[in-house]
């Protein structure tokens, strides 16, 4: 403590030897700053070799304040300071917080309640035929992203929520630093955007970013980035993961925050990962500022060279993009969260087929742009049918009961996989926590089956309806938790009066769903039409041109019904 009371006499007599400089509070002219001696560099040495032992913050921002408040030549001490350490502590930080993520995300799934479980195998269920084969689904913020939003909350581990003591200290170390670094870039008046002077490999000039991140921009990356990349992300995704959060030092911080947030949905529903390309941020960026200056509207450029998407990629020697999605928001989430209608724009947000990705921003309009890259296609859930499992889980990890049970499922047996829990008795905590994730797969199931029925019901095709019911009652025969109203839904259907409907929609099914070509279809949709006059199958059959308009009758009725897996598919 004397140490540090004498260097703060030191810097007491520096202040009042240069008065003139440390009443000054914005950045000096370099012009007409006089240049540090010799003794004042050495005392500012001092001063900064106090700063980084003292344990008292106000302090150690007395002492930074101090050295900065002298003008450049102070600043730039202090700024070269500053970023040793933080490169230091950072690396440091980094290797103990993924440890402390590795150890905790097995406690933090051992930890959740039966509803938080339930939560993400809903969301999860409802994505799957989603993130295999697409399509358009109605009202996808509330039905699909609100869901899986739900989930993330329930799993996604905080860094600021850290407890173990030593990681606690290097981040609010981290954070008191990068304010300190902060303050030196606007002392020294420095440029901090990363695209300047930067260009494409055509030599085109980068389109400069407006919001360039910052030490802590880069810091809350890093750590959302790694709690994906070592929680809930297959090991395939986290080297591309991590390559995201070094090019997240290259673009504006709400690009960054469009390609993290879009990643995090992506893990949680288990897909494959999105990997940024900067050089797409710039072909993207350029589009949006030109969007901005009325040059472009939508997808189109005035400007020749830049006329559509693919132009606006080959004039800049960036890959080959295969789709372009543009729109506005607030931020890079709001834009995504605009994108996720449901309709044509939200397919590559989260599509296997799209794994590559730039997007860039001016003001409040956005572009963005999706390709393939083959060669960081990886494993992933959602492909190897493991969505029962916990985020981040294969089944390489199961061992008795556990992987015997899981193979149940995966291969569709969830009714002997019921049986096989009620039998079951868990040996440690965490075979506990698998089995209550495939409990819950099992009653996400049911609940599937009951509720799809319903909602196709509702829409007037009675014939699917059965068609889900009877697949279900012969999975859970003797379940409980499916008879109770599966049973007593079927015995309704049963009804006389619904006889010639079930017979209609079998034909109309038949008819859709089979190999007839379209003179075919149409002659086949005639013959039911008379047949059936007056039922929903009828109507529906004068727009079986085309198997999909065919069943947009039933969709018409009842929207809903496109999140249950609808229209089906003729491989069931």
């Amino acid at each position: 403590m004397i140490t540090c009371i004498s260097s703060l006499a030191v810097f007491v007599l520096l202040v009042s030897a240069c008065p003139g400089q440390v009443a000054k509070k914005a950045a000096p002219s370099p012009a007409t700053d006089a240049k540090l001696s010799s003794e004042q560099k050495r005392q500012i040495v001092e001063g900064l070799d106090t700063f980084a032992k003292s344990i008292d913050r106000s302090e150690r921002r007395y002492l930074i304040e101090q050295v900065i408040g002298l003008g450049p030549g102070g600043a730039r001490l202090a700024l070269q300071h500053i970023d040793k350490q933080l490169a230091s502590l950072r690396g440091k930080y980094t290797v103990a917080l993924q440890a402390w993520l590795e150890d905790a995300y097995m406690r933090h799934l051992i930890s959740l309640s039966d509803e938080q479980i339930m939560i993400v195998q809903r969301a999860r269920r409802l994505w799957r035929s989603y993130v295999l084969h697409g399509g358009h689904r109605s009202n996808f913020q509330a039905e699909f992203l609100a869901p899986m939003k739900a989930a993330g909350e329930a799993l996604l581990l905080r860094a600021e929520d850290v407890k173990d003591e030593p990681v606690c200290s290097q981040r609010k170390t981290l954070m008191e630093l990068g304010e300190y670094q902060a303050m030196a870039h606007t002392a020294l008046g420095m440029q901090t955007d990363p695209t300047v002077g930067k260009l494409s490999p055509t030599q085109i000039a980068y389109a400069p970013l407006d919001q360039p991140p910052t030490f802590l921009d880069s810091l809350h990356h890093t750590e959302r980035s790694m709690v994906l990349a070592h929680t809930v992300a297959p090991p395939g995704a986290q080297a591309v993961l991590m390559y995201n959060d070094e090019a997240a030092q290259e673009i504006d911080v709400q690009e960054a925050e469009y390609v993290l947030f879009g990643n995090e949905m992506r893990m949680l529903s288990g897909t494959i990962v999105w990997r940024v390309d900067p050089l797409g941020n710039a072909v993207a960026r350029d589009h949006s500022n030109d969007r901005t200056k009325g040059l472009a509207t939508g997808h189109m450029s005035s400007i020749k060279e830049k006329r559509g998407f693919t132009d606006r990629s080959r004039r800049m020697g960036a890959r080959r993009f295969g789709s372009e999605g543009v729109g506005g928001g607030a931020s890079g989430r709001g834009y995504i969260n605009g994108l996720s209608y449901g309709g044509g724009h939200t397919g590559p947000l989260y599509s296997l087929r799209r794994n590559c990705v730039g997007v860039g921003r001016r003001k409040n309009a956005y572009t963005s742009i999706y390709g393939t890259d083959r060669s960081i296609v990886h494993d992933c859930q959602a492909v190897a049918n493991e969505l029962v499992l916990p985020p981040g889980w294969s089944n390489t990890r199961l061992r008795g009961s556990a992987r015997s049970i899981f193979s149940k499922l995966q291969s569709g047996e969830f009714g002997h996989a019921a049986r096989a829990l009620a039998k079951a008795r868990p040996s440690n905590e965490k075979t506990s926590m698998l089995l209550r994730f495939f409990r819950a797969a099992v009653q996400t199931e049911i609940d599937w089956i009951l509720d799809s029925s319903a909602a196709i019901e509702d829409a007037g095709d009675v014939y699917e309806a059965r068609r889900r019911l009877l697949a279900g009652a012969k999975m859970f025969k003797g379940n409980p938790a499916f008879e109770e109203e599966g049973i007593l839904r079927l015995a309704m259907l049963a009804d006389p009066a619904l006889a010639q409907a079930l017979k209609a929609g079998e034909a109309f099914h038949r008819m859709v769903l089979g190999d007839l070509d379209g003179a075919g279809r149409a002659k086949a949709s005639r013959a039911l039409i008379r047949r059936y006059g007056g039922t929903a199958y009828a109507e529906a059959a004068k727009a079986a041109d085309e198997p999909g308009a065919a069943f947009a009758y039933f969709v018409g009725k009842q929207a809903t019904v496109e999140k249950y897996e609808y229209p089906p598919t003729a491989k069931r």
